[in-house]
């Protein structure tokens, strides 16, 4: 999994502690469970340069519900025809005492609505979040996964003495799963089986709408705080796999 030289050096390289954000606006907004409210919050900071404690911006940092009740909490299709669940993440569990998110995988599907002339549009709807956290305790960094729907996982490591590196927390993904057996995904991996779901269910392609494979890899996008290079290397290998699949379409 890992023969690519350059990414050696990246590989192993692992944050001084979970604690260590270079961004402040990145340890802001990492306790924000929803999707949008963190997103929305990130920006709003960006823009205020979060120096200001008493910035509108600080408002994405009460409870969900509050936000959402000022907000309206009913999705919205927008012009870019992505649809956005305001709901998602708001449902993950709150984190326990000292513990942090490490990293966070999105979990949304396209779908199609046909408009007033019967013909076809194609929107991206957020469905999931799969939060992976840490925290310290009896001298060890222990881990787990959680996502809005209260679902069981299973992950390797449960516990370290030192944080992860790049290399193992991308084990952690590829090789997590859900344990309880009404869970949708039903394979093993966090991220690259919703890219196979995607294609298998065959709503990225309406015509006159990008039918691009990549669009498949859009079904679950990795972010990370802590780690800068996980997003990246997740999209080098978004890229492999639409290189991969590319043939099996074809036929």
């Amino acid at each position: 999994m890992f023969t690519d030289l350059k990414w050696h050096h990246e590989l192993d390289w692992r944050p001084w502690s979970y604690t260590d954000f270079a961004d402040p606006i990145a340890l802001m907004v990492n306790g924000i469970r929803g999707q949008l409210r963190r997103s929305s919050a990130r920006t709003k900071l960006e823009l205020s340069g979060a120096k200001d404690s008493g910035s509108d911006a600080l408002e994405f940092l009460t409870e969900g519900d509050e936000w959402l009740q000022e907000t309206g909490s009913e999705p919205r299709l927008e012009s870019s025809t992505e649809m956005f669940n305001w709901r998602v993440g708001e449902s993950l569990p709150e984190p326990l005492p000292g513990e942090i998110e490490i990293a966070r995988v999105v979990i949304s599907e396209w779908r199609h609505v046909e408009i007033a002339t019967g013909e076809l549009r194609k929107f991206e709807a957020l469905e999931n979040i799969f939060s992976i956290r840490a925290r310290w305790r009896s001298g060890r960094y222990r881990y787990r996964a959680v996502d809005d729907f209260n679902s069981e996982f299973y992950i390797l490591p449960q516990t370290s003495r030192r944080t992860l590196t790049l290399s193992k927390l991308i084990e952690l993904l590829e090789t997590g799963y859900a344990s309880n057996r009404n869970f949708e995904c039903g394979a093993i991996g966090l991220v690259r089986h919703w890219w196979n779901a995607e294609l298998l269910y065959g709503f990225w392609k309406v015509d006159g709408f990008n039918a691009d494979l990549k669009e498949c890899t859009k079904g679950a996008k990795v972010e990370s705080e802590l780690y800068p290079m996980l997003p990246v290397w997740y999209e080098e290998r978004a890229e492999e796999w639409v290189r991969e699949t590319q043939p099996r379409v074809d036929v």
